[in-house]
């Protein structure tokens, strides 16, 4: 049976989906939903909280919570890239070269990234991933290791995703994404085999776990003979 906080989430995602919940709307105060979805206002918070970190809602101090403007359209997408590079290429031969599999202390760009407390520890993963023995992409990822534990080099050679939904039995939910068009930098040019004038395609993303936890911040840097992003999109 679905934990209440995941109904309640669903419900009040639908909502602003639906626009019943409007843009700039302020939403129902925790005490007015625990007493409309009769659960605690702890089992609210978590599903609020939930819909803060994916980007539908945001609170401002002393006025309440409010649906989050969207910021460049009014259209949400589905995308088939979401769950990993080797299942958006199924039946090719995908292959991994590790250049870096490192525990750090997080920094602060990468603590804010993935909402992390002060001297959390990180997996570091470089590598350089290929189709058909043809180099695609250079992806560099961190991932708090207290959400995903126990990650070995194994997993970094294969499907890191596979890993986290088939051994760990975690369910990935959603991403942001930002793509952008960059010139290549050195690693670029020495594992993607660019020229200095030869751009790249550079996918931004944070990740989440389906109960609101971000699993993952990275950058894929793709040659852009091999780039293609693929959606839909729904009118919200």
């Amino acid at each position: 049976m679905k934990e209440k906080y995941k109904i309640i989430y669903e419900d009040i995602r639908n909502k602003i989906f639906s626009k019943e919940y409007e843009p700039n709307e302020r939403i129902p105060d925790e005490k007015t939903l625990s007493q409309n979805y009769s659960c605690s206002k702890m089992t609210i918070k978590r599903a609020v909280d939930m819909l803060v970190l994916e980007g539908l809602l945001h609170k401002r101090r002393g006025s309440g919570t409010y649906v989050k403007e969207p910021t460049s359209s009014n259209f949400t997408s589905t995308s088939r890239h979401l769950f990993g590079f080797s299942r958006s290429q199924a039946g090719k031969k995908v292959s991994s070269k590790v250049i870096e599999f490192l525990v750090v202390q997080a920094d602060k760009i990468i603590t804010e990234k993935l909402k992390l407390e002060d001297d959390e520890f990180v997996y570091k993963i470089i590598r350089a991933r290929y189709v058909n023995e043809r180099p695609h992409v250079l992806e560099e990822t961190y991932m708090p290791i207290h959400v995903i534990p126990g990650i070995k080099r194994s997993h970094v050679e294969g499907s890191i995703y596979h890993y986290i939904e088939e051994e760990l039995g975690l369910t990935i939910q959603s991403a942001h994404k930002t793509i952008r068009a960059d010139k290549p930098k050195k690693l670029d040019k020495e594992y993607l085999l660019l020229t200095d004038i030869e751009p790249v395609a550079e996918v931004e993303q944070i990740v989440f776990l389906d109960d609101g936890r971000i699993f993952e911040y990275s950058k894929s840097r793709h040659r852009y003979d091999e780039f293609k992003f693929e959606s839909v999109s729904v009118k919200l």
